[in-house]
């Protein structure tokens, strides 16, 4: 009775998992899925992308051309939500278009450095999700051009570096990883 049962649910795994979209493949070229969130983490994970949904369209700076663009602290979170969701690919696709819009819509009053160090952020995350899709030439040349943005903005050296919020807390709700220490 136990085998009948541990065989059924890893066959109800298995079904649900096959019917997951395909995020990317592994560099054998086998089909790496989305990961199966249950119960409570699908529920936190849902959740907190819910919220970062909500707080992206709320936080938006006005366009000179009349239309809105969301800030850089929006797009970041909202790709690492979509990312703790396992939507890796729409993560990197956030990432991507918060760099272009912040490229095309910076806001009034940033000064370069600022806006560099948001840029920095947003390539830190962007290459860290081209690891997980295993782009790894895209995943190089982003934290290449990341790594090159720390050093230009002396990050660690004249410029201190920062503690990076913690999606998904320690049991201690310290951060324990810096923007450097990720790029």
């Amino acid at each position: 009775m136990a085998t009948f049962t541990r065989t059924a649910a890893l066959l109800a795994v298995a079904s649900a998992r096959a019917q997951q979209p395909i995020e990317c493949y592994d560099l054998f070229g086998e089909p790496l899925y989305r990961p199966l969130l249950t119960g409570a983490a699908n529920e936190s994970a849902q959740r907190n992308l819910e919220i970062a949904r909500f707080e992206f369209s709320h936080d938006e700076l006005a366009d000179p051309a009349g239309g809105r663009v969301s800030s850089a602290r929006s797009w970041v979170w909202l790709g690492r939500r979509l990312a703790y969701a396992g939507r890796f690919t729409d993560a990197l696709d956030a990432f991507t278009t918060g760099r272009a819009d912040l490229a095309k819509y910076p806001p009034v009053g940033a000064d370069a450095s600022t806006l560099r160090l948001w840029d920095l952020r947003l390539l830190r995350h962007a290459g860290h999700r081209a690891i997980t899709l295993r782009r790894l030439d895209e995943a190089a040349r982003t934290l290449d051009e990341a790594g090159a943005t720390a050093n230009e903005l002396d990050l660690g050296g004249s410029r201190p570096d920062e503690y990076e919020a913690d999606g998904a807390p320690n049991s201690a709700n310290v951060p324990t990883s810096t923007l450097a220490s990720n790029v």
